[in-house]
């Protein structure tokens, strides 16, 4: 997608409250989440090149917003409950932009959240 100023927005994942990962491409992260204040979560290295990072709704916690999912380690520990929508970006490591996701770690996001998980309690691997 360009915009009208000519710029290309960049493309990642849209987790909504109970629905299955999507596809978008996002030109500005806070009107995508519909908001004024988000937070950035690291979740994972996927090689040298791309890292993956969570932007949530950091103010969803107590604005009523529905929760969304358990976002956990690899081994099954969790490391926080997102409420409201979020998106998954792909980051390039050597620059620290954000670039569009690459397929293979669409696939993989879109499997890991494609349940609805707001389970509180941890789960071994």
């Amino acid at each position: 997608m360009t915009y009208k100023d000519g710029k290309r927005g960049k493309e990642m994942l849209l987790v909504p409250i109970g629905g299955r990962p999507q596809p978008v491409v996002v030109n500005n992260i806070n009107k995508t989440l519909r908001c004024e204040m988000f937070a950035c979560a690291f979740d994972e290295t996927w090689d040298d090149d791309v890292e993956v990072l969570l932007y949530v709704n950091d103010a969803g916690k107590f604005d009523g917003s529905a929760p969304n999912r358990a976002i956990r380690w690899a081994n099954g520990e969790l490391i926080d409950i997102v409420f409201g929508n979020f998106l998954i970006v792909a980051i390039d490591r050597k620059t620290a932009s954000t670039i569009d996701m690459p397929a293979e770690v669409q696939r993989f996001y879109q499997q890991k959240y494609s349940g609805y998980d707001v389970n509180w309690e941890q789960r071994p691997q």
